[in-house]
Order: C-alpha cells, then sequence, then structure tokens
C-alpha cells in the first residue's frame, strides 16, 4: 500500500504560506487584503524507501482556496484560509507492483487567526499572531484509505512578524522576517517556523515581484517518522519561493508563483504552483 507519508511534503507546501499579505503590518478597520486563490502539485514518481525514484506512479494534489485579511480595528484583523475543495489523485504501481488508480476530493484543513499591532512606525512595523489550524479535512480517503485532503490534527501557531519599508514612490519595496512556534496536537511534534520575504514594486506599484524563504523544524527521532494515520509528524523542510502580483484594476489584481523545496527529511520533492484573483481594499 502506497503510504500517505511521502506526500505531507507538498500538503504542507501547498497549505503552509498562503500568501500572507500583512507581515508586519496589520489591516485597518474595515480594510482588507481578499483572495481567491488555486495551487497545484503534479509529480511523474516517487522516492521508495530504500531511496530509489520511481516513475511508475503519478500523484497530483489540487486545492482552490479563499485567504481573507479583514480589519477589524483597534491594532487587529482577522485572517482565514480556508482550502474548500482538495482533490488528491494516485496513478499507477508502486514499488511493491500493486496498481492504483484513485481519486479523492473535498474540504481541506482551514485555517483562522488574529493579528495584533504591536509596533506601527514609519521605518518598521512589528505585528503578532495566533493560527489555528483545524482538522476540517480527512486523512484516510480512497479505495486504501492512503489519498487525504488534511492530516487530522489540531495545531496552534504564534508567530511574531517584523516588516520595513524601503525605496522611493517611484521603486518602493519591503522585506520581512518572522519567526514562530507551532503546538501540534496527537503524535505529531511541535515546530519552530521561520522565514524571510521580500518584495519590490514596478511599473509605479502596478506591478510586485516577491521572494520568499521559509522554513520548520523539528525534532527528529526514528520513533517520531510516523503517526498512526501514515503521516510524517516530524517534519523539517525549506523551501524557497516567487510570486508575481500585478494589478488589473484600482482594487484588484492578479497573482502567480512557484514553490519548490531547498532540503528536507521528506521522500518527495515536488514543485507547487499557484494562480490566484484578489481584490484590495485600502
Amino acid at each position: 500500500m502506497l503510504r500517505k507519508g511521502i506526500f505531507i511534503g507538498f500538503f504542507c507546501i501547498c497549505l503552509i504560506s498562503p500568501a500572507y499579505a500583512g507581515g508586519g503590518w496589520v489591516s485597518k478597520k474595515g480594510q482588507g487584503y481578499y483572495k481567491l486563490g488555486f495551487s497545484w502539485v503534479e509529480n511523474r514518481g516517487y522516492y521508495g524507501s530504500n531511496g530509489q525514484f520511481l516513475n511508475s506512479l503519478n500523484t497530483s494534489l489540487w486545492t482552490t482556496s479563499v485567504y481573507a485579511e479583514h480589519g477589524l480595528g483597534g491594532g487587529v484583523s482577522a485572517e482565514v484560509f480556508l482550502p474548500f475543495y482538495t482533490s488528491h489523485t494516485v496513478q499507477g504501481s508502486d514499488a511493491m507492483g500493486v496498481v492504483l488508480d484513485d481519486k479523492a476530493g473535498g474540504i481541506g484543513d482551514p485555517i483562522v487567526g488574529l493579528r495584533f499591532d504591536l509596533l506601527n512606525k514609519e521605518y518598521i512595523a512589528i505585528s503578532g499572531s495566533v493560527s489555528l489550524g483545524l482538522p476540517f479535512g480527512q486523512a484516510t480517503l480512497g479505495k486504501n484509505g492512503n489519498l487525504f485532503t488534511g492530516d487530522d490534527e489540531f495545531n496552534q501557531l504564534l508567530k511574531l512578524n517584523a516588516s520595513v519599508p524601503f525605496g522611493t514612490p517611484s521603486l518602493s519595496g519591503f522585506g520581512t522576517v518572522y519567526v514562530g512556534f507551532n503546538n501540534r496536537n496527537d503524535f505529531f511534534t511541535d515546530e519552530f517556523h521561520y522565514g524571510i520575504e521580500s518584495g519590490i514594486s514596478l511599473l509605479k506599484n502596478q506591478m510586485w515581484i516577491i521572494g520568499r524563504v521559509n522554513g520548520i523544524e523539528a525534532p527528529s527521532s526514528p520513533d517520531l517518522e510516523m503517526a498512526t494515520n501514515g503521516f510524517i509528524n516530524s517534519m523539517s523542510f525549506v523551501s524557497y519561493g516567487v510570486e508575481v502580483s500585478f494589478k488589473t484594476g484600482k482594487k484588484t489584481g492578479i497573482t502567480a508563483g512557484y514553490q519548490g523545496l531547498v532540503e528536507g527529511n521528506i521522500l518527495l520533492i515536488a514543485p507547487t504552483y499557484n494562480f490566484g484573483i484578489y481584490l484590495d481594499i485600502k
């Protein structure tokens, strides 16, 4: 039977960085950023337990999601990431020669949270945030129970975000750093999150190019590699990504991005592609 653990890497890549708009800045009351997004991973092959690459199995994960950040006033904004439909597909045969042709879909694991304004100066903005990962998705779908839309685990992520603006009105930019701690339940290990992000504007702020590096570090132990539902429960990796955002109107625009892995203790390395349509109310 194909282990779900080989997919957890790109599943987390799809969900770990849903292009948060705030960084160190918190939306003012009535303002916000709202995005309809599509992301997909498609891999022709996987790495077996002995490290050998097998190209006999095709896998894909498609997610349609909504991200919203809305200012509540008083230096607080609400954030919601809802993967309202995730489709997971496998086709081909695994290392044991078992033929697999299966597909499952449904709601994924939503993330809801609040962002708090800690410091807001002209030259720097610092915010704290708390996010809850809700186990709405299912971890054992399909004919063999090896497909999923979520990891069936509740977690709480605390983050500290700092952002600085730079440049001129004709060529502006920003830089952001963050650190966080993710408390995970059941058999999953806690995690330390970190990342950097930088963007520059072009065409009189009509276009933005943003680069990101994100990382997760968790304790590693042979006894903590797999949870009972088949997911890797002690995962560490470093990912990178680039995103292009282009305004199509005063408040509307489109985005396109790519995200890949630098290193990690996962068995499958496949890039993530995403596309989005957004509404930015200032």
